[in-house]
């Protein structure tokens, strides 16, 4: 049961729009309660990981590919500020 929280961010997942809610729904956990076991069983916050594996999406994006930052940065899943302000910021 503790490892639902987990696996309900998939690969596929952490490239496409993730709420809290979202990952509920999907674990059938609280919102609270898997957000909790999420940060036990991973030492990060959801939006922490989620950061991270973007940023690591985005990389090997950038050294396999041709595509243009923009392109990488949407194909990563990452708001609408620039992808560029997210590896300055040091996260």
């Amino acid at each position: 049961m503790r490892d639902r929280a987990v696996k309900g961010l998939s690969v596929k997942r952490v490239h496409s729009e993730i709420t809290l809610d979202r990952l509920a729904e999907v674990t059938h956990l609280s919102k609270y309660y898997g957000s909790r076991i999420f940060g036990q069983e991973t030492g990060y916050s959801i939006t922490d990981y989620l950061q991270v594996r973007r940023v690591k999406h985005a990389c090997r994006l950038l050294k396999t590919t041709e595509l243009s930052v923009q392109q990488i940065g949407a194909l990563s899943s990452f708001e609408v500020r620039p992808i560029s302000s997210i590896f300055s910021s040091g996260s």
